[in-house]
């Protein structure tokens, strides 16, 4: 049975009739009264005009039975009411000789009394089966309407399900991009380090405002504030007695918005704040606020996120920062092949001295490359090892050459028992492999090169 049947069943049974009395419905009275209009024009017309006192059954049975069966008890007792007072309002048999007056009282009476008996009789019955029939509708409607409910719940179910299914189906996007950008994540260099710990937090957080404050004189100070409008009130600095430097910096717990405890020490600041902590040294060294996030990507899920996130940033900039250290102190550059700038430094002076006394010729011709094209592009790092393998392979196993800076912006050459001509013919011997590998063919020019002979008076 479809749904729409369904409705119109229970609104055909549910809706109201139209009545003149209570319990009597108006199709009742036009039926008693067309029936009636025509049985007494028929005895006038057509029968002896006594109401049909010599006939039987007798017609006016009809009526009373009709609507008892129909309507029940009430208009069946109306039939039989106006059946009686038609039947009374005509000729009617006069008293027999030698009949006693109740006997003649009980011969006029008798229709009448089973008119009225037959229509309770009757009713009652009808009412029953109305009766049962109402349950029967109220049960349709209660089963309806549950129906109705499973419904609605079962497709209530089926959008949650979704959006579960959207829900999880981000967060599993947000984790992948969170360990594909935490693998490539540059800790070499402190500014790379931080400059992707930025893309990490804005890409696995969904966080439209957010700063890292950083640990210094004793107080957290603003380094980087992503998002922020000339219009926010962001504090710039988080002083030693502040709730969330106690929360973060001295119990090393992440604050959360969700947390009732934790919303007094937000206050005004952010949502979620989270110490970020170099493992190996388990120092605090920032801490990670998040300062807008949408309300609906505010779950535990990202809260935990956020502290794992925080986590990966106190990797790479504790990793950064004794790869930092280490390197300001090694003889070899990064790369591997080339010896570094503070090497260079702390060796020039020494092999000045040595020229001048031994009189051993010693070259060092300076390449300085163009800025804006080593640094250039995702595969600066790229091309600076290029260079480094150019010059590498271009030199004699006597010759070193050193990082004139960490950029790759400059190198030098240390060429023993080589005068200033033979420098100089290195130099045009290398300079057009760096100029290939740089995209400068033809303009070797931009490359410029500086010789110093050590030891020269």
């Amino acid at each position: 049975m479809s749904s729409s049947f369904t409705n119109e069943i229970i609104t055909e049974l549910t809706t109201p009739p139209k009545t003149l009395l209570p319990g009597i419905k108006l199709s009742a009275f036009i039926e008693i009264a067309l029936f009636m209009t025509i049985a007494i024009v028929a005895d006038h017309y057509f029968f002896a005009g006594d109401r049909y006192w010599n006939i039987y059954p007798h017609p006016f049975w009809l009526p009373v039975i009709l609507l008892s069966v129909q309507y029940g008890t009430t208009p069946g007792m109306m039939a039989a009411t106006v059946a009686s007072v038609i039947l009374f309002t005509g000729d009617f048999p006069s008293q027999d000789m030698g009949q006693d007056y109740f006997n003649y009282l009980f011969t006029l009476s008798a229709r009448p009394l089973m008119w009225f008996v037959s229509a309770i009789i009757l009713g009652e019955l009808t009412n029953r089966h109305i009766q049962n029939r109402f349950e029967l509708v109220n049960t349709l409607i209660a089963e309806k309407q549950r129906a109705d409910d499973m419904t609605e719940a079962y497709q209530e179910a089926d959008a949650t399900r979704t959006r579960l299914e959207e829900h999880i189906a981000s967060q599993v996007k947000s984790s992948v991009s969170a360990f594909v950008l935490a693998g490539t994540m540059n800790v070499r260099q402190y500014d790379e380090a931080l400059k992707d710990s930025i893309e990490l937090i804005k890409h696995t957080t969904n966080s439209e405002k957010f700063a890292i404050y950083f640990l210094r004189d004793n107080q957290l100070q603003a380094g980087v504030r992503e998002g922020w409008a000339e219009s926010d009130v962001f504090a710039e600095s988080i002083p030693a007695g502040h709730g969330l430097f106690k929360a973060t910096v001295g119990e090393r717990r992440l604050v959360s918005a969700n947390r009732e405890s934790d919303q007094k020490i937000l206050s005004k600041l952010g949502i979620v704040a989270a110490p970020i902590i170099d493992p190996l040294t388990e120092q605090v060294l920032a801490v990670l606020v998040i300062q807008r996030i949408p309300m609906t990507s505010l779950t535990f899920y990202s809260v935990e996120m956020i502290r794992a996130v925080a986590g990966w940033v106190g990797v790479a900039l504790g990793q950064s920062e004794r790869y930092g250290k280490m390197a300001e102190n090694s003889m070899i550059a990064g790369d591997g092949n080339a010896l570094s700038g503070v090497f260079y430094k702390r060796q020039i002076e020494f092999l000045n001295s040595l020229a001048k006394r031994t009189g051993v010729k010693i070259s060092v011709a300076s390449l300085f490359l163009p800025p804006e094209v080593t640094r250039m592009g995702s595969n600066a790092s790229q091309s600076a090892a290029h260079i480094n393998s150019v010059i590498s392979q271009s030199l004699r196993d006597t010759d070193l050459f050193f990082e004139g800076d960490s950029e790759g912006n400059s190198y030098h050459i240390l060429l023993p028992t080589a005068d200033a001509a033979a420098a100089n013919m290195v130099v045009n011997k290398i300079k057009p492999k760096i100029a290939a590998t740089l995209g400068l063919e033809g303009h070797q020019e931009l490359i410029r090169c500086e010789i110093e002979v050590l030891g020269a008076a």
